[in-house]
Formats: structure tokens, C-alpha cells, sequence
């Protein structure tokens, strides 16, 4: 009995440290990031970060076809953070297993700004070349009636 004992302990022993191993393998893989524009088409010198948390863990920049490629990364709680001029930043979780990622990048707003100033002094109506008419509330009420 003894010897039957030990075998199945070894065994599971054994099996216990194939799963510990492969578990170790299948979280470091490669994770390949492609970067499209709205159009589909591969975005080229985009920066590509993966993070954890506020850390980044790996940068990138994409290749002429639009990939970054990652390699012994481990997929544990992952983001993707995408940045490339004249596009708005693009940020998705990795999944578990995940290796291969599209990211399609939106057109970023511009940037604008309005400046309103005021001239100190008042103009004068006849210095400004415009022409202005007064109605009278009684004026209106006949033109509209």
C-alpha cells in the first residue's frame, strides 16, 4: 500500500509543477499592438506604452505598417495607452491571453482659442462706417402688424 502511496504523490507532484511552469510561460508572451487611423488604415511612429497601474512597463513606437510588438510581457493587469500627433489618446485594458490588439485612433479636436479685446475709448457711429436705425417700440409694433 505504501508504495502505491508515494507514486500517486509524486505524481501529483509532478503535475502540480507542469501546471506551476506552463503558468509561468502563458502569462510572459508577446503582445502585438496594431494602430489604425478612422479610415483603417496602419498609423506609422505612433507611441505605444503598456501599464500597470500608473507604471509603464514597456514603450513603442510603431513600425511603417502601424504594429508594436512586446515580448516577455506578462499579461497581468495590462493597459494599452496610445498617443500620435493630430489624434485623440487612446486607452484600452489588455484582456488576459490577449496578444494581438487593435487600436483604431479618433481625429483629436484642435486646440482653439478666442481672444476678444475692447477699444478703450468709444468710437464715434460716423467713425465706425456703419450705418444704425432706431425703431421705436410703437414703429416695430406698426411694421409688424
Amino acid at each position: 500500500m505504501l508504495p502505491n502511496f508515494s507514486f500517486s504523490l509524486v505524481s501529483k507532484l509532478f503535475g502540480f509543477s507542469i501546471l506551476v511552469i506552463a503558468t509561468f510561460f502563458a502569462q510572459a508572451a508577446e503582445i502585438k499592438v496594431s494602430v489604425i487611423d478612422p479610415d483603417s488604415r496602419p498609423v506609422a511612429g505612433t507611441q505605444v506604452r503598456l501599464l500597470r497601474g500608473s507604471s509603464i512597463v514597456a514603450t513603442q513606437s510603431t513600425t511603417a505598417s502601424g504594429e508594436a510588438k512586446f515580448e516577455d510581457i506578462s499579461h497581468r493587469e495590462l493597459r494599452v495607452e496610445v498617443l500620435a500627433p493630430g489624434f485623440a489618446p487612446a486607452m484600452r485594458a489588455i484582456a488576459a491571453g490577449e496578444q494581438n490588439l487593435v487600436v483604431k485612433l479618433g481625429v483629436a479636436a484642435p486646440a482653439q482659442q478666442v481672444v476678444v479685446t475692447a477699444a478703450r475709448t468709444p468710437v464715434p457711429l460716423e467713425e465706425a462706417g456703419i450705418s444704425e436705425t432706431v425703431l421705436t417700440g410703437h414703429a416695430h409694433s406698426r411694421a409688424s402688424g
